[in-house]
Formats: structure tokens, C-alpha cells, sequence
């Protein structure tokens, strides 16, 4: 009998990490890229919105957490708002979801 295959959601994956990561997972598990922006192979996933992120998570069986923002001055100071402390809501729509996440933990 044939294992159903995993599902699993990358954000970050338009950043050097991600991109880095795409090629070396599994060939068997279903991978959603997203990342701030879509683009071919990407969907559009912003982080920072808990409803976005619900919906992304919802029936993954493992979210890999790879979104950041790059450059830590603007982080502290001079991001959008939507580009603010992005990792928080999405790891925690992963716990509301229970499901594991893996991530920089930025």
C-alpha cells in the first residue's frame, strides 16, 4: 500500500535559504512555496496576517518556517508594517493547527 504523500509548507521560499532548500526536499512530498510575493511556482503568503496563514497551514503535515526580514535595521526600524515580526503569527498558526514547524526562529 501506498503512503499518502506528505504536505508540507515552505514559507520564505523566494529567500537564499528557501531557495536553497526547494531542490533538496523529498521528491515524494508536496511542497507549497510561498513567499511575500508569488511568482512562477511561489504563492503569494503574508506571515504576518493569522487568517492567510490558517489557511495556508490547514491539513499541512509540517510547515518549514524559513520567512524573514534580511536585514535586521530594517526589522527594528524602517520595514512596512506587513514586513514586521513575521515569524510570530505564522509559527503560531502552526500551533493552533498542530502541526510541526521547523524554522530560523527569527
Amino acid at each position: 500500500m501506498m503512503e499518502p504523500r506528505r504536505r508540507v509548507v515552505l514559507t520564505g521560499a523566494g529567500g537564499q535559504i528557501g531557495q536553497a532548500i526547494v531542490p533538496l526536499l523529498p521528491a515524494d512530498w508536496d511542497v507549497l512555496c510561498t513567499d511575500l510575493e508569488a511568482r512562477k511556482d511561489v504563492a503569494a503568503l503574508d506571515v504576518t496576517d493569522p487568517d492567510a496563514c490558517h489557511r495556508f497551514f490547514t491539513g499541512a503535515d509540517a510547515v518549514v518556517h524559513l520567512a524573514a526580514v534580511p536585514d535586521p535595521a530594517a526589522f527594528l526600524g524602517t520595514a512596512a508594517p506587513g514586513q514586521r515580526g513575521g515569524c510570530l503569527p505564522g509559527r503560531r498558526g502552526c500551533g493552533q493547527l498542530r502541526c510541526p514547524s521547523a524554522g530560523t526562529g527569527q
